[in-house]
């Protein structure tokens, strides 16, 4: 994706490496769907709710120019749901990302170059999305290994 992505390195994940070693028979995208699907929703939660960086600090405010031109219903990263809607998962391979095709999500994500837009970092994981994604997995896994009558 060109705009900005959250990459998942599933290998550093210890668990769920020794889990997927014993169950050879799973294929991976079928697990990187379901991980893609976790991470997506809480990107989108994140954007839509929280409106905070994955470690918990509060995104940066608008200016008060800016905030001037908007209206109604419109919220920080949140102006016409374009950001919101463009999340998405890509499966390649082995690797798992998401993030947002649009070109100004990096802005977003990391500030602008000349420091007029500060980020605020919507991708990334904390411990308790970590959890999260490991409480699917093992669901994943376990649904999978009992229709192979290896649990």
């Amino acid at each position: 994706m060109a705009g900005a992505d959250l990459e998942i390195d599933i290998h550093e994940l210890d668990r769920l490496q020794r889990a997927l070693l014993g169950a050879s028979r799973v294929r991976f995208n079928a697990l990187a769907d379901v991980i893609g699907t976790e991470v997506t929703s809480q990107t989108r939660r994140r954007i839509e709710d929280e409106k905070a960086a994955p470690d918990g600090a509060p995104w940066p405010a608008w200016s008060e120019r800016y905030a001037r031109t908007r209206h109604g219903g419109q919220s920080l990263l949140q102006s016409e749901d374009h950001l919101l809607d463009s999340i998405q998962q890509v499966v390649s391979g082995m690797d798992l990302e998401v993030g947002s095709n649009l070109v100004y999500a990096g802005v977003h994500q990391e500030g602008s170059e000349d420091g007029t837009i500060p980020p605020r970092p919507y991708l990334g994981m904390n411990d308790e999305n970590e959890q999260d994604v490991l409480a699917v997995v093992d669901e994943f896994l376990g649904t999978h290994l009992s229709r192979e009558g290896l649990s």
